[in-house]
């Protein structure tokens, strides 16, 4: 994953769109590892910036929860 101060904004909030989407297709699928990466963005993301990523790894916690 590419770090908020290493890769800049645009670089960074791509990166991890791409990263959470595939979670977000692993859990569709029924794979309930991809835990660990909701969790991983959600600690990396932080800032204002990141607010709707942060909401996005929430969502995928929750959907693996039910």
């Amino acid at each position: 994953m590419v770090k908020p101060e290493r890769g800049g904004f645009e670089a960074t909030y791509g990166t991890a769109t791409w990263v959470l989407d595939v979670a977000d297709g692993t859990v569709a699928r029924g794979c309930v590892v991809t835990a660990h990466v909701y969790v991983k963005v959600h600690a990396i993301y932080t800032g204002d910036g990141y607010v709707r990523l942060r909401e996005r790894t929430s969502i995928g916690v929750e959907r693996l929860s039910s």
